[in-house]
């Protein structure tokens, strides 16, 4: 789609038979590590495990791990107000 929402290019119908043709792998990418950076924090974990923090850095919206086990450990025993 273009900017105006109009389709770039003719629709395209694939065959069955040429599906795995056009099934591009994952790719994996090295992962950033930053230290002191600022992460508006928009979603913690308060459970313990490997599920990723969400927040925004320079206005995106980022998935990560938090390496900080103070932080976390102060984020996982603040009682919540009732």
């Amino acid at each position: 789609m273009d900017e105006k929402n109009k389709p770039s290019s003719e629709e395209k119908f694939v065959k069955r038979p040429d599906f795995k043709k056009f099934i591009v792998d994952k790719i994996e990418l090295e992962p950033t590590y930053t230290e002191n950076s600022i992460i508006e924090i928009v979603s913690p974990v308060f459970k313990k495990g490997t599920i990723k923090w969400k927040g925004i850095l320079d206005g995106e919206q980022i998935n990560f791990n938090l390496k900080d086990a103070e932080f976390k450990n102060a984020v996982l025993n603040t009682t919540l107000p009732s």
